[in-house]
C-alpha cells in the first residue's frame, strides 16, 4: 500500500511512495475543496544508489520528505535508512 505523501503547495499535486519502493506522482481531483478522485501522472521504482533494482526486504519504504529545492528523502524500515 501507499506509506507515505507529500501534497504540493497547490494542494492538487502528489509524491508517494509504497512500502514496495515505488514512487507515484499525481494529483487530487477537488471539487469546492472535496477530494473526489485521484489521477495518476506517473510511476518509477526507486532504485539503489549503484543504479541496481532494490530486492527483498531491502524494498519496505516507509516514509518520505520533500525539501523545498525538490530533493525528495525517503526512508526505509529495513536497515533503518534515509536516501536522498
Amino acid at each position: 500500500g501507499v506509506s507515505a505523501l507529500e501534497l504540493g503547495t497547490d494542494g492538487r499535486s502528489f509524491i508517494a511512495v509504497t512500502d514496495r519502493t515505488q514512487l507515484l506522482l499525481g494529483q487530487l481531483l477537488r471539487d469546492k475543496g472535496t477530494v473526489t478522485g485521484v489521477t495518476l501522472t506517473g510511476s518509477h521504482f526507486l532504485l539503489k544508489p549503484d543504479g541496481q533494482p532494490m530486492t527483498g526486504w531491502h524494498r519496505d519504504s516507509e516514509g518520505l520528505a520533500l525539501r523545498e529545492d525538490g530533493r525528495l528523502f525517503v526512508s526505509f524500515e529495513a536497515g533503518a535508512k534515509v536516501w536522498a
